[in-house]
This record gives structure tokens, sequence and C-alpha cells, in this order.
């Protein structure tokens, strides 16, 4: 249910991928722009409540926020562009959540805290690494 649900919300995203962008930057310009904003925020709002719902059955309803946040979070670090961040965010979520759950299974924890434990590490390595180039 969950690389369906991935699927389908990639889908959606490479299709309005500019108006998704527009609207969260300033829905103003995207009105301008001929942009439905109403329309578009409501595609976020229903893609954003799917994914945290099907994510709950996976890490827990406490654990999911820090899931939205800290691949977020590391890959500011990282991007230079609003595409670049979706995409190491995206890259980041999938790294820590797989470690997590090999490392879970390896030291027989419960695999949503190990997940989030995993996001945090990428999160304090990569602001170490960035920093360190800076």
């Amino acid at each position: 249910m969950l690389g369906a649900l991935a699927l389908v919300v990639a889908v959606l995203l490479r299709f309005s991928w500019r108006a998704l962008l527009m609207v969260t930057i300033h829905p103003a310009i995207a009105h301008v722009e001929g942009i439905n904003v109403k329309r578009t925020q409501l595609l976020l709002l229903l893609m954003l409540a799917a994914v945290i719902a099907v994510a709950i059955k996976l890490v827990g309803v406490l654990l999911i926020t820090a899931l939205l946040i800290m691949p977020t979070a590391s890959a500011r670090y990282l991007a230079r562009t609003p595409g670049q961040m979706a995409l190491f965010a995206s890259l980041i979520g999938m790294l820590a959540v797989t470690a997590g759950l090999f490392g879970a299974m390896a030291v027989d924890a419960p695999t949503g805290p190990t997940m989030v434990v995993m996001a945090a590490f990428a999160f304090v390595v990569i602001g170490a690494v960035t920093k360190l180039k800076a």
C-alpha cells in the first residue's frame, strides 16, 4: 500500500510541481499566473494527509513528525533549489527508513524509533560535514 501511494504521489508531484511550488512560495503571484490556488492547496493537503495516514501505520503517531522534518532539515544543507531539496529529502528519508528497519532487526529494537534515530544521525552528520566544508 505504501509503494502504491508513493507512486501516486510521485506522479502527482511530477505533473503539479510548478503549481505547488508557486502556491507554497506566494499564493497571490500563483493566482496572477493563472494557477487555481485553492485546488492546488487542496491537492497538497490531500497528498500530505494520505502519506501521513499510511506512514502512521509504519512508524507511529508521535514519530511521523520527526520523519517529516528531519530529512527535510538535512536536505536544506545540501540543496540549492527547491527541487533539489525535495529530491534530497526523499532520498535521506528513504535511507533513514531502510537503515532503521535493518538496524532494528539487528539489535531487536522497535522500528519506528530506530528510523527516527537514523534520520537524526543523518541530520547531525550532514550538518557537521557541511559546516566543516564552509
